[in-house]
Formats: structure tokens, C-alpha cells, sequence
């Protein structure tokens, strides 16, 4: 229903409207047309029994009838107030509900941190038991490494023993033989031990070259080196270069066509080179391979041999230049001369001399024969410094103990050799008079810690720590472990025992006594003053110094083995106890992902002038193990192939990625070229061969 306010303004515009449409400008329009029709659909319909529409249309309006009515403001206010109580409602519980959740959130991270707390606690406990049974393991395999170097010193001894031997002239006797004049003349015998050995080196071939090297003639050269990054080798007669014209060090040139498919360079030459006597070898020769290079007279140190690849001057080269090098040991743990069979990998560019970080000269010479050498006195200066300094930190510990300890000192006298430290030692406890023993030593071995200290920190933020101060360490290791003999070896000498037999002695506070209780005396006197007998004193006295020198001992052992020359003896140490496969060694067709990625990017770019293009596929292989289901090893095969303008497909190369991240390129059978352990996924591969009707050309050609 319409409102009765609207009424009258409603009928107004109705008859405005009449009254326009019968003003007399605006013309009738023409409707006889639409009553003519309507005329007609009229008689029309009256055949067919229409329905009264009208009746109809009244009956169905009412229905769908809008009621328009106004609503008064108050409501309308009263209306929006509610809602923005219901608003502001609302809110305050959204509010509520998130204060809950973090609440909720916080209780559950207090949970966790105290979960992590826990199990950091655990964790620690485990390291802290992993960590006693490594020293375990490091005490029983210090055990065996002892053993082994006791063996392998006896034995090297007695090679050396073996090796005393020379070029003897036997002279023959002065009488006539009846039957030959011969037998007159001088004879001559020969032992091997100081005559240089000739050495045959054949070389089959350089293997996975491929595109590496470029297109040109090369040559190989062997050169012997008296160590590695040292100088060569040279003889008056032999020369530095094989054993005269008759027997090179170096081979004839070689043809290289510089592609990716020529994976090896065939040589099947031999090569000579002169080793040094057997009497001279040292362990650690290494074979150089090297050329245009002026000798030097031997040295008796350890020997190195070097092989170089030379390209010879042409078309990529101005001229001859070293694209490859190569190091072979020469002596073995028994000083012979190493034969077998031997992969020697090739490093690229030229030889790097400055490699000199790795030679060291054995104990052997440090021994009196090298007394005319700068370097044994050295030695000893650095000896006879540590031993003065270890004496005086030796007694500066024991006064710093006793000053802790509250027990006067009246006379702390530093001399040459020796310090004469003087208090009242009847007055204290045993169990002071035996830290006073112990603390001395204590003391060197934290001033030996902290030297190790400063050298492992040097070898870990400057990379190395100079060979002067490991050999000043070891020095004030070496004083350190023997500190108590030292000790009682200089109380003896200044006769610092029984004191008050010393008629100089009998007030030890005067200035005039020089004569102090030696530590190695301490518990014995104490013992025998107040109980007759010094036996128990005695025996303390060994307990106490057994314990400590087996302690420096071990910390001098850690030194030796694990910073002594930036950890060299390490390197030793884990060549002779690795298992064999614990050191990396990489195959010959191993490319890197960068070089994967470059041809496939320059294959998805190519196409020839036939219209041949190169596509590459990806296929994953899965390796699983039924019965652990969590085990899963996946092998990548990368396939870049030619696909024609007809369809057909030629497999151009391909790659492997192992489950590890290697990837090799595969050259022929799979199994040929990477190894037996790849045949069950070359019969993989194989499956994926097209039907027996379809023609193709490649191996991947259903890819």
C-alpha cells in the first residue's frame, strides 16, 4: 500500500501529464494501424478461448506488491547504536579470544624451550660419553702407533745396516798363470749399493684427455728432483734427461685431435730416468717430469721425480709450453725403488715450485754429522733456551703455590742453572709439601698448553705457524716431560739434599746457606725426620712424578702428532691407519655440473644447416631396498641427442649423476667405460627401446 502523503503529489503529476498530452502542440499520433491490429488479434483469439488476462493479472499483482513506508530517525539511530554495540561486542571477544591464543602460545613455547632444554642436557651427556670413549680409542691406537714406529724404526735400522756396502778393487796374486796372462790383471767386483739405478718407466697412456687439451703434437719428460718443489737432479755423464741418447726421459711427439670423443692419448713409450743409490734413497722420493731445466749435484735428502706434459709450438701454441703435470713416489717403506702398476693423475698448467711446505728432513739429521750446519745449531740454542726458561717457570709455580697456600718464603734466590727456594717445610702439611712437588711440573705442562695453544691458533687463522717456534715447542715439550729428572739431576749435582748435615747449614734462614731440600728429597727427609725411615717419602716421591711425566708425556704425544710442523706427523699418522676407499680419488670421466649445464644450454641453442636440432632428456632411476622402505638412491641419466627433420634420433652424449653428486660422461657400453657395478642400469636404459617396427637410430630415441 502507498502512503496517503504521497496521494496528492502523485495526482498532480498524472493530470500535468494529461494536460500535456492534449495541448494542442503536440499532434495525435496515427494509431489506426495498431487498431487494425488489435482488431484482428481480437477476432483471432476469440477461436481459440483465451483466458480473461486481466482477472489473472489482478489476481497474481497483489502477491508481489512493494510496500514503500518511512521510517522515523529515532529508530534509525536506536537501529545503528545497536549495531555498534554488537560491533564493539564483538571486538572485545575477538579481543579476548586472541589474549587466549597467546597465552595458549606462550604456555606451549615454554613447553618447547623446556623440551629443548632437556634434550640439549641429553645431548650433552651423550657427547660427553662419546667424547671419553674417543679419548679411549685415541689412548689404544697411541698404543699401537707406538708399536708400529718401534717396529718400523727397528727395521730401519736395520735396511741401513744391510746398505754398508762399496765398490771393493780386488787385486789378483803376483804369480804367473801357466795357462793365461788374464789372470794377471786387476779384478774388480761391484756392489750395488752406491751405484745409481737406472730406471725404465713405460707409459701406456693418458686417459679422458678429451676436449681438456687442444689440438697439436705433445711430449712427455721425466726429470728426477731431490724433493718435491726442490731442484733437479743432474749427472756429469747421464745428464738430467734419461740415461744418455740411448735411453731418453722423454717420449716422441704425440697427435691429439683436441675433441670430446678422444678420451685417451696412447702412448706405449718408455722413459728413463737415473735414480740415486740405494744407500741415498730417502722415504718420500717423488719422480718430476720436467725439461729445460739446469741441474745441481746430488743432495742426501729426500728424493722427488716429476712427469710434464709439454704442447709443442704450432698453430695453438708460439711455443713449447707445459699444459700438465704429474708426481710419482720413487721409495718405498723399504727403500726400494717402487715397481707395479700406477694411475698417476695429471694436474693442469705448469709445475708449481714453490711447493716446498711438505718436505721435511728426518731426525737423522740433526745427529752430530750436521754439527757443521747452521741449522743443528740452531737446534741446539732452541734446546738449551727452552730447558733455562722451563727451570724458572718450574720454580716460579712452586713460589706462586706457596704464596696461595699461606706459606712464608724467605728466600727465592734465581741462579744459572738452578733456584734456591727456602721455607719452612717442617712447619707445613704433608699433602702441601706434596702440591709444592707436583706444582712445578703442573706448571711447565699449562705453559707447554698454551704454547700449543698459540701454534693451533696460528695454524687456524693464518694458516701455518713458522718452523722456528714448532721446533721452540717441542724443545720446551721435550724439558717438559724430562723437567723432574732435570731437577733431581741439578739437585744432585749442587748437593741440595740432607742440608743440615752442611756445616753452613744449620740455620737454613742465613744468607750464607745456599743448600735448599730438592723436590726429589722433600718427602724423603720429612718421612725419615718424623718416622725414622724415608721408604714411604721415596715411593711417594716416584708415584707422584710417574703420574705427572706420563701426563706431559701424553700432552707432548698430542703436540707431536697434531701441531708439530703444522700437523705433518697427522698426515702421516692417518695414511698409516686409513682404510683403504677413506681417501678421495676422482674418475677419469668425471665432469663437473657447470660443464653439464654449458651443454645443454649450447645444445638447446644448436642447429645445423640441415635443420637438425639437439634435444636433451632427463631420466631418474630409483633404487630401493624392500626391505627398508626409507632407503632410496637415486641415478640421473642426462641425454642430449640429434633429432632430425624425419623424426629420427641419434644419441650425440650423455651423462650419469650417481646417487653421491658424481657425474661421468659415458663413451660406448656403460659398463665399459664406468665399471661392472653399472650393468644393471644399462639393461635399464635398454628398456626404454623403441617396438621392434618403429626405425630409429639411437639408443634413446623413445625418450
Amino acid at each position: 500500500m502507498a502512503s496517503q502523503g504521497d496521494g496528492p503529489s502523485n495526482e498532480v503529476e498524472g493530470d500535468d501529464f494529461e494536460a500535456l498530452l492534449l495541448a494542442p502542440t503536440i499532434p495525435a499520433p496515427d494509431t489506426a494501424d495498431d487498431h487494425s491490429a488489435i482488431v484482428h488479434i481480437q477476432e483471432e483469439g476469440k477461436g481459440y478461448g483465451l483466458k480473461a488476462y486481466v482477472e489473472d493479472f489482478d489476481g497474481v499483482i497483489p502477491a508481489a506488491e512493494v510496500v514503500v513506508a518511512s521510517i522515523p530517525l529515532e529508530v534509525v539511530q536506536q537501529r545503528e547504536l545497536e549495531l555498534e554495540q554488537a560491533r564493539i561486542k564483538r571486538a572485545q571477544d575477538e579481543a579476548k579470544e586472541f589474549q587466549m591464543r597467546e597465552t595458549l602460545l606462550a604456555y606451549k613455547e615454554q613447553k618447547a624451550r623446556d623440551r629443548l632444554a632437556e634434550a640439549a642436557a641429553e645431548h650433552t651427556k651423550k657427547m660427553a660419553a662419546k667424547e671419553l670413549q674417543s679419548l679411549h680409542v685415541v689412548k689404544l691406537q697411541s698404543q699401537s702407533l707406538w708399536h708400529v714406529y718401534h717396529q718400523a724404526e727397528t727395521h730401519l735400522k736395520n735396511v741401513l745396516t744391510r746398505q754398508q756396502a762399496h765398490v771393493e778393487n780386488t787385486y789378483g796374486t803376483m804369480s804367473v798363470a801357466p795357462t793365461s796372462h788374464l789372470h794377471a790383471q786387476r779384478r774388480y767386483r761391484t756392489e750395488w749399493a752406491f751405484i745409481p739405478q737406472p730406471i725404465e718407466i713405460h707409459v701406456h697412456m693418458l686417459r679422458a684427455v678429451k676436449d681438456k687439451l687442444p689440438q697439436g703434437h705433445y711430449v712427455l719428460l721425466a726429470t728426477l728432483y731431490d724433493r718435491l718443489g726442490g731442484s733437479p737432479i743432474t749427472w756429469s755423464v747421464a745428464g738430467d734427461r734419461g740415461v744418455g741418447s740411448s735411453l731418453p726421459g722423454l717420449t716422441t711427439p704425440l697427435i691429439h685431435r683436441g675433441h670430446f670423443y678422444n678420451t685417451e692419448l696412447h702412448v706405449d713409450q718408455n722413459v728413463y730416468v737415473v735414480c740415486p743409490p740405494q744407500q741415498e734413497l730417502r722415504p718420500g722420493a717423488t719422480w718430476c717430469v720436467h725439461c729445460n731445466l739446469t741441474g745441481m749435484d746430488i743432495v742426501p735428502v729426500a728424493n722427488v721425480v716429476l712427469f710434464e706434459l709439454y704442447l709443442l709450438s704450432g698453430a695453438n701454441a708460439t711455443k713449447d709450453c707445459v699444459v700438465a703435470w704429474g708426481v710419482l713416489p720413487v721409495c718405498n717403506a723399504d727403500f726400494d725403488v717402487v715397481a707395479g702398476r700406477f694411475k698417476v693423475p695429471m694436474m693442469r698448467g705448469d709445475v708449481d715450485h714453490t711447493i716446498s711446505k711438505f718436505h721435511v728432513r728426518l731426525f737423522a739429521d740433526m745427529g752430530l754429522n750436521k754439527a757443521g750446519t747452521l741449522q743443528f745449531w740452531l737446534m741446539v740454542i732452541f734446546l738449551c733456551m727452552a730447558l733455562w726458561l722451563r727451570l724458572y717457570v718450574h720454580y716460579l709455580g712452586q713460589w706462586l703455590y706457596l704464596r696461595a697456600v699461606n706459606v712464608p718464603v724467605f728466600a727465592f734466590s734465581p741462579q744459572l742453572v738452578t733456584v734456591v727456594l727456602k721455607y719452612t717445610w717442617n712447619t707445613v702439611p704433608t699433602s702441601t709439601e706434596i702440591g709444592v712437588i707436583a706444582v712445578g711440573v703442573v706448571f711447565n705442562v699449562l705453559t707447554f698448553l698454551g704454547l700449543m695453544g698459540i701454534a693451533s691458533a696460528s695454524q687456524r687463522f693464518l694458516g701455518e705457524f713458522p718452523d722456528i717456534g714448532s721446533r721452540f715447542i717441542a724443545c720446551f715439550g721435550l724439558g717438559t716431560v724430562l723437567d723432574p729428572v732435570l731437577v733431581f739431576a741439578i739437585d744432585l749435582l749442587h748437593h741440595n739434599y740432607d742440608c743440615a748435615s752442611l756445616g753452613t747449614c744449620t740455620d737454613p734462614s742465613s744468607s750464607s746457606c745456599k743448600c735448599s731440600e730438592g723436590d726429589a728429597f722433600k718427602l724423603y727427609q720429612r718421612f725419615k725426620s718424623e718416622e725414622g725411615t724415608g721408604v714411604v717419602g721415596a715411593v711417594l716421591t716416584l708415584l707422584v712424578y710417574g703420574f705427572l711425566m706420563g701426563v706431559a708425556a701424553v700432552v707432548f704425544y698430542t703436540y707431536l702428532l697434531h701441531f708439530h710442523m703444522n700437523g705433518r706427523m697427522l698426515d702421516v699418522y692417518r695414511r698409516i691407519h686409513a682404510r683403504e676407499g677413506m681417501y678421495f680419488v676422482p674418475n677419469d670421466f668425471e665432469v663437473s655440473n657447470a660443464d653439464v649445464t654449458v651443454l645443454c644450454d649450447k645444445a638447446a641453442r644448436w642447429k645445423s644447416m640441415t635443420g637438425t636440432q639437439r634435444k636433451t632428456a632427463v631420466c631418474e632411476y630409483e633404487l630401493r631396498d624392500p626391505l627398508d622402505p626409507s632407503f632410496v638412491e637415486t641415478t640421473v641419466h642426462i641425454a642430449i641427442f640429434n633429432l632430425e627433420l624425419d623424426g629420427s634420433r641419434q644419441l650425440y652424449r650423455h651423462f650419469i649423476k650417481n646417487p653421491d653428486g658424481e657425474i661421468l660422461e659415458v663413451f660406448g657400453a656403460i659398463s665399459d667405460s664406468l665399471g661392472s657395478q653399472y650393468a644393471a642400469l644399462e639393461s635399464v636404459l635398454f628398456q626404454t627401446a623403441p617396438p621392434d617396427h618403429d626405425i630409429h637410430t639411437g639408443l634413446f630415441d623413445s625418450i
